[in-house]
């Protein structure tokens, strides 16, 4: 019995010495440095921009309070960052990002921990704003998109554009401008542009509807040059982009002028001298054009 306590005392001294020694890993004797037990960047994929940080954890065998130094790393070269959270603006795509830990528990530093670095990954284009020109187009107006793009990593951008008419995809327009051909009075016009910068595609813009407006009619003919039996007469030709009904009318003439309802101005008994005319054609919206011109009846 007596060798049995014997052996049971030896044992339990070794056992206090060992957990001496184990405690006194440190540069100061009795105590026991601070680690960290594991650490990670967020997000893990970050982009330019992102607000990026340092999520770690920390064990001190003392139960004293640990504080952290950090140290950012870019592309493995120290850095001035020293905050757990950083958003550094400027940081290009494929950058490395690690963060370097040590543990400090009032009393000693614990050893330096390293994360596993995070790359700097692509930031997608973004369209900043979309404008349609003319913001009120005729008929015979093509329409014309302008898109203003930003890319965070400095990437060269296309855009991609589709026409909408009243709610309806043009499927063979793709460029930026929509020619006058596809619409019609009336129209609404909206066009989305889709940046993309050989990597990424961003969000769809949408513009401001845009509606077609009506357009006047046009007078395509000239007056001519000579009488005919000392009368002047002029067919005048119009059309109406819209293809619209065109009204023609008389302005300014002298007594006695006239023109019929599909145009034509007959002169006739005409007095000595200038003689001015100007003639109006206009649509079913009231829309109108002119011709004016001057001649004498002695020509």
């Amino acid at each position: 019995m007596e060798a049995m306590k014997k052996i049971f005392a030896f044992i339990l001294f070794l056992s206090v010495i060992a957990g001496c020694k184990k405690k006194e890993v440190g540069s100061v004797p009795g105590n026991s440095p601070p680690e960290i037990t594991s650490a990670r960047i967020v997000p893990p994929a970050p982009v330019a921009g992102d607000e990026i940080s340092v999520s770690y954890s920390t064990f001190d065998r003392d139960k004293d309070p640990v504080e952290v130094k950090i140290q950012w790393l870019l592309n493995g070269e120290p850095t001035d960052w020293t905050t757990e959270r950083i958003k550094i603006p400027g940081l290009r795509k494929g950058t490395l990002l690690s963060c370097r830990l040590i543990p400090n528990d009032g009393k000693e530093d614990g050893k330096v921990y390293e994360t596993e670095p995070v790359r700097i990954i692509n930031s997608p284009p973004v369209i900043k704003d979309i404008g349609i020109s003319p913001v009120n187009p005729g008929t015979k107006d093509d329409i014309k998109a302008s898109a203003e793009v930003y890319d965070p990593d400095d990437d060269p951008v296309e855009v991609e554009y589709k026409w909408y008419i009243n709610n309806k995809v043009v499927p063979d327009v793709k460029g930026d401008t929509l020619p006058s051909s596809y619409t019609k009075k009336g129209d609404i016009v909206v066009v989305s542009a889709t940046p993309f910068d050989g990597e990424a595609r961003g969000r769809e813009y949408l513009s401001n509807p845009v509606v077609v407006q009506n357009s006047p009619p046009v007078i395509t003919s000239n007056p001519p040059s000579t009488l005919e039996g000392g009368r002047f007469v002029y067919k005048v030709e119009a059309t109406d982009p819209d293809g619209d009904k065109i009204t023609f009318t008389l302005k300014e003439g002298p007594s006695g002028a006239r023109i019929t309802e599909d145009g034509l101005l007959v002169l006739e008994n005409l007095p000595s001298g200038e003689i001015y005319i100007k003639i109006e054609v206009s649509d079913d919206s009231a829309a109108t054009s002119y011709q004016e011109f001057r001649f004498s009846a002695g020509r």
